[in-house]
């Protein structure tokens, strides 16, 4: 894997509230190259008209939005034109979608975990299996989410797992470095090393 942590090209005048990092995975899948994008939107419903014209996003095979808002009933998320899209609505301050280029089919249907405090979104491709995390950080959940993510694991082939965990080196506590030893006491290694949000924080992972 390669990654990088940039400015989100979203954060411009007209949507001053995004979050702003952008997080880009390449993955490189022989033979060809997989560029996954991830992304805090701060309500999707808002900003899709955003994501329809920006060109560093829609070079991504698969784009993994968090926050996404949508509400949680009677709403039909937008489609975006090329790719398939995967959500999980829980309302205000929550959610998350994935959407995949059509290229790039499911093996089966996502397995979704839904809490109000937490989501989850598990996606199997061909080559690998993809987890998108959503953890409220209103909670003390972090033990709670490594248990679902270690019952999610595929028993062989690659795993990603990124998303908005909520868990930073800079806590007061040990619930960062109890989480990220977790992990990769299984063999999931935290590559994000650079602030993805503007207090210097390290809120989202990936693995």
């Amino acid at each position: 894997f390669i990654f990088t942590v940039l400015p989100a090209a979203l954060v411009t005048d007209t949507a001053p509230d995004l979050l702003i990092s952008l997080v880009i995975v390449v993955c490189v899948i022989s033979p060809d190259t997989l560029k996954i994008a991830l992304l805090n939107v701060r309500s999707l419903k808002n900003h899709f008209a955003d994501i329809q014209v920006d060109n560093c996003l829609l070079r991504s095979d698969i784009l993994a939005l968090s926050e996404t808002w949508f509400p949680k009933q009677d709403f039909h998320a937008p489609e975006l034109q090329g790719y398939q899209g995967h959500h999980i609505m829980s309302g205000q301050g929550k959610g998350v979608s994935l959407f995949i280029r059509e290229t790039h089919p499911l093996l089966n249907s996502p397995r979704i975990i839904n809490l109000n405090y937490l989501q989850i979104l598990k996606a199997e491709l061909p080559n690998f299996t993809l987890i998108l995390v959503y953890r409220s950080p209103s909670r003390n959940s972090h033990s709670e989410l490594a248990d679902q993510l270690l019952e999610l694991m595929p028993t062989d082939g690659s795993v990603i797992v990124l998303g908005d965990i909520n868990l930073h080196p800079k806590e007061n506590n040990n619930h960062y470095a109890s989480f990220i030893n977790r992990m990769a006491s299984n063999g999931l290694s935290q590559i994000i090393d650079k602030p993805t949000h503007k207090d210097g924080n390290i809120l989202d992972h990936v693995y």
